[in-house]
């Protein structure tokens, strides 16, 4: 019987599946892409160290990724729960403190000058003559406008 959950493995600590049964589907696409991606990051260090990268080893690294992912993708298991164990609360911290810069540097100064302005969009000014806050809504003429909304 295949086991698939994808349900959160630290419930509340960030918006990223925590992967805790991957389907073989999902191990093969990371092992191929591990492939790709292990030597492009070990030519990109050692070009940075400014050091001859070994292209032996990473040929073979990535060789050994993608055959195993074609071939055996359940023992990528370890690797695919290391890889997501450690990337987890790095993916959690960015996204969150990149909702809090545009929350606090792009909405929150908005928000602001609109209301420096004067500026009522939800019409939430209290009127002491109006006998309701209801707003009439006219229906469309035709129902196919639902389909087309902008």
């Amino acid at each position: 019987m295949r086991r698939v959950d994808h349900g959160l493995r630290f419930k509340g600590l960030g918006m990223f599946e925590f992967p805790r049964h991957p389907s073989r589907r999902d191990l093969r696409l990371f092992g191929l892409l591990l492939g790709l991606f292990l030597p492009l990051v070990g030519w990109m260090v050692m070009r940075r160290m400014q050091v001859e990268p070994p292209w032996l080893v990473l040929g073979a690294v990535s060789a050994t990724a993608m055959g195993l992912a074609v071939l055996a993708p359940n023992s990528l298991r370890l690797v695919h729960w290391i890889w997501h164990a450690a990337t987890y609360p790095i993916g959690s911290l960015v996204s969150k403190n990149l909702l809090a810069v545009v929350y606090w540097g792009v909405v929150t100064p908005i928000a602001c000058v609109l209301r420096l302005r004067g500026r009522d969009s939800l019409g939430r000014q209290f009127d002491r003559q109006a006998a309701s806050y209801w707003t009439r809504h006219e229906r469309p003429a035709d129902v196919a406008r639902y389909f087309r909304p902008f």
